[in-house]
């Protein structure tokens, strides 16, 4: 599942922080072991995504790298941001959908995990290496 170097050229200038391979593939078996256990968890797609942050929910947000036109997607880490949401770009949105088991590619997707989740210490361990891949001048505007 890590990203080979044909899906690297597809990913658009603005996706950063982009995850690396090793970083990739633990979220693409994290998504899989969530989407396995619930599916209700997870926020597939920019309407559901959008529909979550109105209503207030807290959680993680993976966007594809590789979106044509990046304007669909680029104002929700400027969202993220504002509301000290963990994000992070992954390289490509049909390994995405093929995580959480579609066959169709996503192209961004929001883990809202409850706090009785068997899966907590999982998301907690991905959270704080993004926090460790993001921008020093981004951590403080997210309260990291």
């Amino acid at each position: 599942m890590a990203a080979t170097s044909e899906e690297l050229e597809n990913v658009c200038e603005i996706a950063d922080p982009l995850a690396g391979k090793r970083l990739t593939k633990r979220i693409c078996k994290f998504l899989g072991k969530v989407s396995q256990e619930d599916h209700k968890t997870l926020k597939k797609g920019i309407m559901a995504v959008a529909k979550g942050i109105r209503k207030g929910q807290k959680g993680m947000m993976i966007i594809a790298g590789d979106i044509s036109p990046i304007e669909l997607v680029c104002h929700f880490p400027i969202i993220c941001e504002e509301q000290g949401l963990p994000y992070i770009y992954v390289p490509s949105k049909a390994e995405l959908g093929k995580a959480v088991g579609s066959k169709r590619p996503i192209s961004i997707l929001m883990v809202v995990l409850g706090p009785t989740s068997k899966l907590k210490s999982k998301y907690d361990s991905i959270v704080k290496e993004i926090k460790e891949i993001v921008p020093r001048y981004l951590q403080q505007s997210l309260n990291m």
